[in-house]
């Protein structure tokens, strides 16, 4: 699923190369990530790499277990020249970004 939202965003009309996108997973109850699932997003990196040049991902992530496979992906994708990049809160994010805060969804996905 997370795959096909990330495939969904670098294919949007309006998406643009430089772009950060953030992703806040912590309203989530789990994110349920196996070992082959690795596979499937290279696959998706390297397919979207043109479309992401120059772009980075914030991932916003506040238990130790799903941030280590946030951590892992980060790794993985620094040699195709992917910027991930987790934090634990939103107000890390906003630093990152230089903004005041980020909002809130008022309906998560």
């Amino acid at each position: 699923m997370i795959v096909d939202y990330g495939r969904a965003m670098a294919y949007h009309k309006e998406w643009e190369p430089g772009f950060t996108e953030v992703w806040d997973i912590t309203f989530s109850e789990s994110v349920d990530v196996l070992p082959t699932d690795i596979g499937r997003f290279k696959a998706l990196e390297e397919e979207t790499l043109e479309l992401l040049r120059g772009s980075r991902t914030i991932v916003i992530v506040d238990r130790p277990l799903i941030r280590m496979p946030v951590e892992l992906y980060a790794r993985l994708m620094r040699p195709l020249g992917r910027d991930i990049v987790p934090v634990k809160t939103r107000e890390e994010a906003a630093a990152l970004l230089g903004v005041s805060h980020i909002p809130v969804l008022t309906h998560p996905v």
